[in-house]
Parts: C-alpha cells; sequence; structure tokens
C-alpha cells in the first residue's frame, strides 16, 4: 500500500483536525444528510433561510426521475459568499487566488478585493 501523500500547501487541518474527527464527520454526513448540510450551510450568508424540508434527491430510476434538491427555498448569492464578506470582514488585502504558470516566473496573485473589483466589472 503506497503511504499518503503529503500536502504542504493545505487549509484541511484548519476545518478537520484529525483521521477521527474526519471520520465522524464523514459518518454524520451519511447517516443524517439534511443536519449534515444544514450545519455546513449555516456558515454562509443567506438572503432568505432555505425551506424545512431541503434536502432531497433520487439516484435511483426505478424509483422515478433522477432527482437532487438542496437548500430548496433558499436564496444566497456565491459571489457575496466568495467576496464580499471576506472583503467587508477585512481580508481583502489577503490572497484569494494564486496563479503559478508552467513557464518560471509566470505568477499572479490577486487578493479578495481585486478579485472582487474585477467581477464587478463583469
Amino acid at each position: 500500500m503506497a503511504a499518503p501523500v503529503q500536502r504542504s500547501h493545505t487549509t484541511l487541518d484548519k476545518f478537520v483536525s484529525s483521521r477521527e474527527e474526519y471520520d465522524a464527520l464523514y459518518q454524520a454526513s451519511v447517516e443524517q444528510p439534511a443536519k449534515f448540510w444544514a450545519e455546513v450551510a449555516e456558515q454562509f450568508h443567506w438572503h432568505k433561510k432555505w425551506d424545512e424540508d431541503h434536502h432531497s434527491f433520487n439516484f435511483d430510476v426505478r424509483k422515478g426521475p433522477i432527482e437532487i434538491s438542496w437548500f430548496k427555498g433558499g436564496l444566497t448569492n456565491i459571489c457575496y459568499n466568495s467576496l464580499d464578506r471576506h472583503v467587508l470582514a477585512g481580508h481583502g488585502d489577503q490572497p484569494c487566488m494564486l496563479f503559478e504558470g508552467n513557464d518560471p516566473g509566470r505568477e499572479k496573485q490577486l487578493t479578495y478585493r481585486e478579485v472582487l473589483e474585477e467581477v464587478c466589472r463583469l
């Protein structure tokens, strides 16, 4: 069996500090997916919170059409959650996007503020 790959540029440990914690989170996501994902979604800004029965799915064609519904009735803004809220929280000058090209010296870093300004130009 191959040894696990060590990642030097990851923030995973900010969210999961051990294998045991990861396993517990995974188990919760499988056993109670609606509750698990609702708790994850609470970390985001919502203009309107989702309906009580927000989570449903069918992956079995024998039971009807394939269907996946998450956060039915909810209203959010992915741009606000990805950019605006970080700028408003005082993190506008922190790196948001890092580009490293194949050629040496082809690197670029954009802050949350810079990316938000570019998005607003669209």
